[in-house]
């Protein structure tokens, strides 16, 4: 889907730090912008900041993790904006702890929203997609599925479950017009779950600004891209693709370089630093 102008594109997470970026970037490609996030406030400020830049926004206020409302959520906006083009599942939630101190709500809560939802909304546009012989999903996943995460292994399960769905999905709908895409993000500067501990990135994993990010969601719509890692690494983009390939092939190598970056002991802090506080990132249980 080269060209986005007029294109109803539905985004979940639209009113977070990313879903921002996104939706800036939607507007300008002249696509109507339909928000979907769990706070109504923020999702309003978000609708008048895209309406004020001369943009098409309507918000729909959802709580994604309640999976058996989504076909309602899907009918009330087809009915209200007619039929959607592109599905970007962007929201998602994440708290780093040991997985030792998760409970059974927050694992379900994650699983729920990072994952279930995504496939839901997915399953109820599929008819629609084929009957009108076009329609595109795209699943913002993490470099936290391709590579093991310490302290935050069940939302990098998450991240795993979708970013496989969604390359099985893909091979099951080629001969469609359906495309779908997986976009893999590292860490993210301004928003996320990295950026609200306030502590570093691990050295050399570098850090993406979200308007990158956002780039390259749009470019996996308009270059149909499979699955797009995008991430500013300081030893090279195609020297992290390879590190994370040998990493899936040999386990005890992935673990050499994670513990060299000095992954396990950052998030072991940052997962200390949650404890303290006595609450999560995100609101998880």
């Amino acid at each position: 889907m080269t060209d986005l102008t007029g294109k109803t594109v539905v985004l979940t997470g639209a009113a977070g730090g990313l879903g921002g970026y996104i939706s800036q970037q939607l507007v300008q490609a002249g696509a109507k912008v339909v928000g979907v996030d769990i706070a109504r406030s923020p999702l309003d400020a978000w609708c008048e900041k895209i309406l004020a830049s001369g943009g098409q926004a309507v918000g729909y206020d959802w709580d994604l993790s309640k999976l058996e409302t989504l076909a309602r959520l899907v009918e009330t906006i087809e009915r209200d904006c007619g039929p959607i083009d592109v599905l970007i599942n962007n929201a998602g939630l994440a708290s780093y702890r040991a997985f030792e101190d998760c409970t059974l709500a927050h694992m379900q809560a994650l699983i729920a929203v990072n994952l279930m939802a995504a496939m839901e909304l997915t399953r109820l546009l599929l008819p629609g997609f084929r009957a009108r012989h076009q329609g595109h999903i795209v699943n913002v996943a993490s470099l936290a599925a391709k590579m093991a995460h310490p302290y935050d292994s069940v939302y990098a399960a998450s991240k795993a479950g979708l970013l496989l769905w969604s390359d099985s999905l893909r091979q099951e709908l080629i001969d469609s017009p359906i495309q779908i895409s997986v976009v893999c993000p590292g860490y993210i500067a301004e928003s996320g779950m990295f950026a609200k501990t306030e502590l570093p990135a691990p050295k050399l994993s570098g850090i993406s600004h979200p308007s990158l990010v956002a780039s390259g969601v749009l470019a996996a719509i308009r270059q149909n891209r499979a699955q797009l890692i995008v991430n500013q690494n300081l030893v090279g983009e195609t020297s992290a693709k390879v590190t994370l390939a040998i990493s899936q092939l040999i386990p005890g190598f992935g673990d050499w370089v994670s513990h060299a970056l000095g992954v396990p002991e950052l998030n072991r802090q940052r997962a200390i630093a949650r404890k303290q506080k006595s609450a999560t990132l995100s609101g998880l249980p």
